[in-house]
């Protein structure tokens, strides 16, 4: 954690610059003062942000990932919320589920399965044992799958599914993702999801003509949380990606 900040530091610099990176300093460290009681609370390690390094992941590319950041409790109560129907419905997966946070809140909602994906083999060793100590507060939590794989390439479920992303990857890869989703859909018709929180690369998945906009909420950088909810069309209503 220590040695990731200097690196955080330098590539904030390198994105927004010394005004954006300064100001959003004291953003930052509150939010993480208020993540760190979800840890303290059930003793869990969820909170860390560090960038995905190249030797630590399977089949992709670390240079298209983000750095793991966790989602606030808050933020991802009142994303929940703005779903429509009931989480029995749905199987929740996490696409990029780093150190497992959001899928032990997801576990104790009632979805019919909670699984979260994350390439990096060091995030998902940290999620593995999270989980195991959440449930000896939770011990009626669902059973979460957590997957060490490329979310590329793996098998998404073929039920009405909540895809759930918080800047997994970059724009390049998010097209690479509504493609494969495509292809899934094609293979087994069916309803899914897509809630983005944080959602810089949104366009990747409007212009995808897969989905529909069905809520919007603040803009990336909002401290009081930004969201984007779509669902996918039926195949008839289906339109061709922008080019």
């Amino acid at each position: 954690m220590i040695t990731s900040w200097p690196r955080l530091f330098l590539r904030s610099l390198a994105v927004g610059g010394w005004r954006q990176t300064l100001r959003k300093i004291p953003e930052f460290l509150g939010r993480q003062r208020s993540l760190r009681r979800f840890d303290r609370r059930y003793n869990t390690r969820t909170s860390d942000v560090r960038p995905i390094d190249l030797e630590e992941v399977i089949g992709g590319d670390a240079r298209h990932s983000s750095t793991h950041m966790p989602t606030p409790q808050e933020h991802f109560d009142r994303m929940i919320a703005s779903v429509p129907g009931s989480p029995e419905e749905l199987v929740f997966v996490d696409v990029g589920s780093g150190m497992g946070r959001v899928v032990l809140y997801a576990s104790t909602l009632g979805f019919k399965r909670v699984i979260g994906v994350e390439f990096s083999r060091r995030l998902h060793e940290v999620a593995v044992r999270n989980v195991q100590v959440f449930r000896r507060a939770h011990p009626e939590m669902l059973p979460v799958e957590l997957v060490c794989a490329d979310a590329l390439t793996l098998e998404l479920p073929r039920q009405d599914t909540l895809l759930y992303f918080h800047q997994p990857f970059d724009r390049e890869t998010f097209e690479r993702f509504m493609e494969h989703l495509a292809r899934s859909l094609e293979a087994a018709p069916r309803s899914v999801l897509l809630v983005y929180y944080e959602p810089r690369h949104e366009t990747a998945i409007q212009e995808s003509g897969l989905v529909e906009l069905l809520v919007a909420r603040g803009e990336p950088g909002d401290p009081s949380g930004a969201w984007r909810i779509w669902r996918t069309l039926p195949a008839v209503e289906r339109r061709p990606p922008k080019a």
